[in-house]
């Protein structure tokens, strides 16, 4: 978008040269105009003013400003280019004077001058073309360079040359010393006629561009010895600011920071201590960047900022694993805290700190306190649904319930969490009917593996319990009547999972009808028949299994002998009928349970 301007600009100030040169109209007024630097501020300054010319017969010098020209306000150089060359006649008005000045156009223009706009015409041929390349610029650069060798007037030229340069060439352009030299030799002899420290600024840009850092902090700072303008010289320092933060030098950076800070509003003050701060944070100097943080707090407007630095600042110490300091700067992101919901997400992480830290008693305050800013926290309910004191299982109960119905997709996990609470407050009836609630419901086959313990697990209990003070007996567990697959035979179809779930279902229903019909001797004496029938199905499964392995190995020896008949005869079966039932071990369950 740069480079269409400045080409738009140069193809207006070719096209006023090309018509002057076809006018082929002489003669001037007898001066020039030229943008200068006065008190702090650009104006258009009268110069080079010919003896015997109308502008020098109405007393006019060089040095008078000039303000309207034809009733217009004077802006900028093609303002002066346009009045000069497309009039013959000036009402001009200067800034000492309250009336303007009639002049007319009675100077012949000098034979140089011509020459100029000559040598402008074929500069103009060039950057007339529908696709413009480099090389037709540098062939342009060259005709113009003739022109400013003739020209009187060589400032106006040379801003052309200056702005073509850098906003048109490729900056590969600036590798070659001699493009670069002529380019500094331009925008030296502009502020030499113009003393706007504009181009010493422009000095500084260019050699930031070849990375000659001395060069470019020399004409930074001349720059800022002329101006006396707060936001021209934040600008400059500014840019070596942005220049060293870019190239990672942290000191420099730094240093330039710290000079743009006197010179900036509070909203420019905080985004340059933020971006210190972050810097320092990137190179692992916390120590720096803690202090440009701090800074970013005390120029801070409104307390949104505060909270995010605090929350940067702790998160840095996080991510390090110093938890202390992370509190500490979490705790002051709360205090600065505008609104509810920033309060909640510094007390979420305080709780996760206090945690970290195996603080217990600074997690359930945390907790308790983010439950008073929202009832429904889940952070909260989570920790406090898991923290007991003193074996004070029943403080959890509440919150392990109120997560039952606020995450429904987790619902079973905390079903199993409040059946392990009730148990240990030995609260059975309860604790199974949880338990048996995943059981039943749940397709995780991980939950409801959890909830059949748990639910044998209660049994076991009930008649330990109902068996207290007899000294007589002592029930074995139900782990130690029951192989693996008593448990694991969950959601499997096929014969071997749905003959454990028979069995399993045997078992448990005439537990549950002993512990209800007996008590004392009596309910002994169930269960050791109980548990004698159980001792007994494990060993017909066991001997069907060996029984299987047995004829297995006998089929195997008469196959690889090859007299199938005999084998036949001898077990009353094919033998690769045999093999078959071994392999899915469902006909062998078939026969025990018919």
């Amino acid at each position: 978008m740069k480079k269409i301007l400045v080409i738009n600009i140069i193809f207006w100030i070719l096209n006023a040269f090309t018509m002057t040169v076809q006018a082929k109209t002489y003669y001037g007024f007898g001066f020039d105009i030229i943008q200068k630097y006065v008190n702090n501020k650009i104006e258009m300054v009268i110069t080079n003013i010919s003896p015997m010319s109308s502008a020098y017969k109405n007393n006019i010098k060089d040095g008078d400003i000039v303000k309207k020209i034809n009733d217009k306000d004077v802006l900028t150089s093609q303002d002066v280019f346009a009045a000069l060359y497309y009039n013959q006649k000036l009402s001009i008005l200067l800034a000492d004077k309250d009336k303007p000045i009639e002049i007319i156009a009675d100077t012949p223009i000098p034979e140089e001058q011509i020459k100029t706009f000559k040598e402008m015409a074929k500069f103009s041929k060039y950057l007339s073309k529908e696709n413009i390349k480099e090389k037709d610029i540098v062939k342009a650069l060259k005709h113009l360079n003739n022109a400013i060798d003739y020209a009187p007037n060589k400032f106006f030229l040379r801003s052309i040359r200056i702005n073509l340069m850098m906003t048109v060439l490729s900056e590969d352009n600036y590798k070659d010393e001699d493009m670069f030299n002529l380019l500094v030799f331009d925008i030296l002899a502009s502020y030499e006629e113009t003393k706007y420290p504009i181009f010493l600024s422009a000095l500084c840009n260019l050699y930031l561009k070849v990375d000659d850092i001395d060069n470019a902090e020399k004409y930074c700072n001349l720059a800022i010895e002329e101006v006396n303008n707060n936001k021209f010289t934040r600008e400059l320092y500014n840019t070596l600011y942005e220049y060293f933060y870019e190239h990672n030098n942290t000191k420099k950076a730094s240093a330039y920071a710290d000079k743009m800070i006197p010179f900036s509003t509070n909203e420019e003050k905080l985004s340059i201590c933020f971006g210190m701060g972050e810097k320092y944070k990137e190179n692992y100097d916390i120590e720096k960047a803690i202090e440009y943080y701090n800074k970013c707090i005390e120029y801070a407007k409104d307390n949104d900022v505060a909270f995010s630095v605090y929350a940067t600042i702790a998160d840095y110490y996080t991510e390090k694993e110093d938890y202390p300091k992370a509190l500490y700067y979490r705790q002051r992101s709360l205090k600065v805290a505008s609104d509810n919901k920033r309060k909640v997400i510094a007390g979420e992480h305080i709780l996760d700190l206090y945690v970290k830290c195996s603080n217990s008693v600074g997690a359930v305050q945390a907790s308790q306190n983010l439950l008073k800013m929202d009832k429904n926290n889940l952070y909260a309910l989570m920790f406090l649904s898991g923290y007991y004191s003193n074996n004070n299982y029943s403080v959890c109960i509440p919150y392990v319930t109120k997560l039952i119905y606020l995450v429904p997709d987790e619902k079973y996990d905390y079903y199993l969490l409040r059946a392990s609470l009730y148990y240990n407050l030995n609260n059975l009836n309860n604790a199974y009917n949880d338990a048996k609630v995943v059981y039943e419901q749940s397709v995780d086959k991980e939950q409801r593996t959890s909830a059949l313990v748990a639910m044998m697990t209660v049994l076991d209990t009930k008649i330990i319990n109902s068996l207290k003070g007899n000294k007589k007996y002592q029930p074995p567990s139900w782990r130690y009547i029951a192989p693996e697959n008593y448990i694991f035979a969950l959601g499997n179809e096929d014969e071997e999972a749905q003959y454990w779930v028979y069995r399993r279902k045997n078992f448990y229903n005439a537990i549950q009808f002993g512990i209800s019909k007996y008590s004392g001797n009596a309910l002994i004496n169930y269960y050791k028949n109980l548990i004698k029938k159980e001792l007994i199905e494990n060993d017909k499964y066991y001997s069907i299994l060996l029984n299987m392995n047995q004829a297995l190995d006998n089929t195997i020896s008469i196959q690889q002998s090859g007299n199938t008949e005999a084998t036949t005869q001898s077990i009353g079966v094919d033998p690769s009928e045999i093999y078959r039932r071994y392999l899915d071990g469902q006909e062998a369950l078939k026969l025990y349970r018919n």
